[in-house]
Parts: C-alpha cells; sequence; structure tokens
C-alpha cells in the first residue's frame, strides 16, 4: 500500500465537494410574526448542476398565534436564463385531525419542513428565483387576510436528492 500525502488528500476532497451542489437553504424572518399579503417572500439559489435530482423543501416556522390548521401559498420559480416561470397553488396541512401540530416544536415555535418538489433536474445553470405569497382567508369570507399572524419564518432548501 503506497502512501498518499494528506495534501493530495485534501485536494481531491474538495474538488469532488466543490463540483457539486450540497444543498442550499436560506430564511426569512416575518416582522411581528405576521405575513402581510402584499408581502413576497423571494429567494435565490444558484445551481450548477443539470444532471443531479433535487428535493425542494418549503420551511414554516409558526407560533401559537397561527389559528388555521393549513396553509395556502402561491408559489413562482423563474428560470436563470429563459423567460420561464412555474406557478403552483399549494395547499399543507399543518395539524393533525385533533390539532396537534404536525412540525417539530422548539420551544413555543413549530417547524414545519414542507416537500414542494422531489427529483427534480434543474434544466438551466444559473440564479434561480423562488417566491412564496400567502392566499389564505377565514371561512365564510372572500377576501383574503391581510396579514396573517403567528408565521415567524419561512425557508427554502434545496438538497440533492434522498439527502437527508
Amino acid at each position: 500500500m503506497k502512501f498518499v500525502p494528506p495534501a493530495v488528500i485534501l485536494i481531491l476532497g474538495f474538488c469532488f465537494f466543490s463540483c457539486a451542489d450540497i444543498g442550499q437553504s436560506q430564511f426569512q424572518t416575518l416582522e411581528y410574526a405576521e405575513w402581510s399579503k402584499s408581502d413576497t417572500l423571494s429567494f435565490e439559489f444558484s445551481i450548477t448542476d443539470t444532471l443531479s435530482r433535487y428535493d425542494i423543501l418549503i420551511h414554516i416556522r409558526n407560533n401559537k398565534d397561527y389559528d388555521f390548521s393549513n396553509i395556502f401559498l402561491v408559489s413562482t420559480l423563474d428560470f436563470p436564463e429563459s423567460d420561464r416561470t412555474i406557478v403552483d397553488t399549494l395547499e399543507y396541512e399543518m395539524t393533525d385531525v385533533e390539532g396537534n401540530w404536525l412540525g417539530q416544536s422548539q420551544g413555543t415555535v413549530v417547524e414545519n419542513i414542507l416537500f414542494f418538489r422531489e427529483g427534480v433536474v434543474f434544466p438551466e445553470k444559473g440564479k434561480y428565483e423562488m417566491s412564496f405569497n400567502h392566499l389564505m382567508r377565514r371561512k365564510g369570507f372572500v377576501g383574503g387576510l391581510s396579514a396573517l399572524k403567528g408565521i415567524t419564518d419561512v425557508g427554502v432548501e434545496i438538497k440533492p436528492e434522498n439527502n437527508q
């Protein structure tokens, strides 16, 4: 067995990890734990690997002031090199049928990690922009809530598929 200098191992390891997208996450904290209907939360991330598959997760953190068992969102994904945009309307359950939070509690805050897309292959290299607005309203009312109380943070995580 031949001796391999530690510097060579370090350089090879650096090349391996710098050549692959190893995951990205970003969060935005909402002032006063309120998400205004007019506030679009935007996240930008760079993709350099157009062959690998990725999972896209949405993180929603809420406190006890959140009055709903679910959340409705509209998401927009803008591609870097084209005029291509994907818009989705999403609904996620935040509690079980008995009203217990589904996410992980940390003190007075609950974090829900919601799968947006699994096994995505990004077709273009460059900066993608993903944005969200809430579409919440009270039952029986047509107009949406001007401010959604109890949401403390919203985040997006892009990670290689099956990477726990």
